[in-house]
């Protein structure tokens, strides 16, 4: 009987002199490993068991196929190496290929065994020596429009343009780019087998599908480099119902879509403990579930993220930067417990429409708490039937929109947790067509729900909707909202405040009619108070609320104070509140004196401003503090 074969070892002997990094080749070199003298048999005991640098810097591709050498031992220095490989015998087509040139530092056609090619290509690549440079993946370009493997490594190139060489197909760690730019049009490239890269750029301009090539599942592992839609790029699909593409973040990445044309993912993504970062100003949809981990998503860029798989189980936080973050469809569900942040730029939208692909009244796991931190949050209800979603605690920096759409002559209700704000943080707008109208209509009304705010005021609202009986009814001291001014008038929602909000239970938060429910250009005691042309304060007296419409000053006489119990100061209109010439003042109560100022306004306080818990000040638009010295 034969002895078995032991694998070769290599030996330096003696230490050869370190030389600079390779540089690319424009041949690769044919190396005869038996001319050299460098080789002999040694028994893993003789070797330290320790990691080299080599173990990533060389490939080897065997007819096609793509091995890692394995560094099992190294001594003196790093340079004496013993390789480990397969037994892949009579192969035809050797090629070692440099990681950091990307470049064969030979090619072989003699039979052998792999672990006799390994421990040649290892030789050359030792002779190299170790370098300073950072270690480089590879780049392939794809070279055809027809329908092709991803492992044939006639479908890529090393040239960018056109031509090039071929024979190798990208592996873990390299980069895949769809297509040379010399090809363009309609193509599809298919897995044979599960594949990993290190990211993959689309730049054809016709439509790319890559998916598997069979009904069997081909599991896509992507790397740091993401996913890239070049600015001409065609609309891209990965994966179908039929040939499956499961996608595997190896670690955190952004896909981003750069092209007017959209990117759609149809089957499952396993981000693990890895956070998918979505950017770009095209759009992208997953219609599979991103499961599997941790890792949570984070939305950047001007296009629209839709998410309408079902099961979204991903328990990292959601995070909304830019653009829009949508969830729709007949799926479009996040079941996992995550947090979400909208910060300034960014929206959330939950669509029930028959546009956005039909109601579905648990898109959002109950308990997702929400950080409002200058985002925006849209619920579209349903335009055939009613619709409700239940969210967890709100709260954050403030500065954000909360929009409650109701479609058809359907109700639309959102529910929520606590909804809290703390000293310091600005105000939120709170708007919905219909707007907690009252506690009994059937249609047409949208309603937002949360545990009881913080009320400031005399009298508790009314189930039935709007007061005119009384000008105290109580507000939410840190939202305002918006309302048609004439009598009678409900919520809008056209993005700018004009009121303030109550709370009754029931029906939710109800903007305040600026018409039946303030007193208008005068002031009494206790009451909600709009502003809309000059107007004075003759003597001290204590509001409930001011807001500021323009068309004229409040003016506070010398000598007098106006006191603002719940501190909501709202300027819907450039104007000021002004002493009649330099002590008239403006005390905040004791509590947080809120001003918003909506966009394009100026508001001017130059009456004496005294008060004890802080003053904050929230909208887009300029407050003047003129009082000076004097404020306290």
């Amino acid at each position: 009987m034969r002895a078995p074969r032991s694998h070769p070892m290599v030996v330096l002997s003696p230490r050869p002199r370190q030389p600079a990094c390779l540089v690319q080749q424009p041949e690769p070199a044919l190396i005869n490993t038996r001319s050299r003298n460098r080789t002999l048999n040694a028994r893993p005991a003789d070797f330290q068991k320790t990691d080299h640098f080599l173990k990533k810097l060389m490939k080897v591709v065997v007819d096609g196929r793509v091995f890692h050498a394995t560094i099992e031992g190294v001594t003196l220095g790093g340079l004496w190496q013993r390789v480990s490989g397969g037994n892949m015998n009579h192969t035809r087509k050797f090629y070692c290929v440099h990681f950091v040139s990307g470049r064969s530092l030979f090619r072989a056609h003699r039979p052998r065994t792999l672990a006799v090619y390994m421990t040649t290509c290892l030789l050359v690549a030792a002779a190299v020596g170790p370098c300073a440079t950072p270690l480089q993946a590879a780049t392939y370009y794809w070279n055809t429009t027809t329908t092709g493997l991803w492992s044939a490594g006639a479908n890529w190139s090393d040239n960018p343009v056109t031509g090039g060489l071929t024979g190798f197909a990208p592996s873990s760690g390299d980069f895949a780019v769809f297509n040379q730019s010399s090809v363009n049009g309609a193509e599809i490239i298919q897995l044979g087998a599960s594949t990993s890269v290190g990211g993959v750029t689309f730049a054809n301009t016709g439509t790319t599908l890559l998916d598997s090539d069979s009904t069997a599942l081909r599991n896509f592992t992507l790397g740091s480099g993401g996913i890239t839609l070049a600015g001409a790029a065609g609309a891209v699909t990965l994966g179908d119902a039929i040939n499956p593409l499961v996608i595997w973040l190896g670690t955190g990445q952004a896909w981003t879509n750069n092209s007017a044309s959209l990117l759609t993912v149809a089957n499952t993504i396993f981000n693990g403990t890895s956070t998918l970062t979505v950017a770009g100003a095209g759009n992208t949809t997953i219609g599979g579930a991103i499961t599997g981990g941790a890792g949570g998503v984070t939305k950047t860029g001007a296009g629209t993220l839709i998410l309408s798989g079902t099961g979204n189980s991903y328990t990292g936080a959601t995070t909304v930067n830019a653009g829009t973050l949508q969830l729709s469809g007949a799926g479009g569900t996040v079941t996992g417990a995550t947090t979400y942040t909208l910060n300034l730029g960014g929206t959330l939208v939950v669509d029930n429409t028959t546009a956005g692909g039909g109601n579905n009244n648990g898109r959002i796991a109950d308990a997702s708490a929400f950080n409002l931190n200058g985002g925006s949050f849209i619920y579209k209800g349903s335009d055939t039937t009613n619709s409700t979603e239940t969210m967890g605690a709100i709260s954050g920096i403030g500065s954000s929109t909360i929009t409650v759409r109701f479609g058809g002559t359907g109700v639309a209700t959102l529910t929520a947790g606590a909804f809290t704000h703390a000293a310091g943080n600005a105000t939120n707008l709170v708007n919905g067509v219909n707007l907690g109208k009252n506690s009994t209509d059937t249609a047409s009304v949208a309603r937002f729900i949360s545990t009881v705010p913080t009320l400031v005021g005399t009298t508790v609202a009314v189930a039935t909707g709007i007061n005119a009986a009384v000008k105290n009814t109580q507000i939410v001291p840190f939202l305002v909202g918006e309302a048609t001014a004439t009598t009678g008038g409900l919520g809008t929602a056209s993005g700018t405040a004009n009121t303030f909000l109550t709370y009754v239970a029931g029906s939710g938060y109800r903007p305040l009619n600026l018409t039946d429910e303030f007193t208008s250009n005068a002031i009494t005691a206790g009451t909600n108070t709009w502003i809309t042309g000059a107007t004075a304060v003759a003597a001290s007296a204590s509001i409930n609320s001011l807001i500021i419409g323009g068309g004229g000053d409040l003016t506070i006489t010398d000598g007098q104070t106006l006191t603002n119990a719940s501190g909501a100061i709202l300027f819907s209109g450039t104007s000021a509140i002004n002493p009649s010439a330099t002590t008239g003042a403006l005390a905040l109560a004791g509590l947080e004196g809120q001003v918003t100022v909506n966009a394009g306004i100026t508001g001017t306080i130059g009456a004496v401003v005294t008060g004890t818990a802080g003053l904050t000040k929230s909208g887009t638009g300029t407050l003047v503090l003129s009082g000076g010295a004097a404020n306290s």
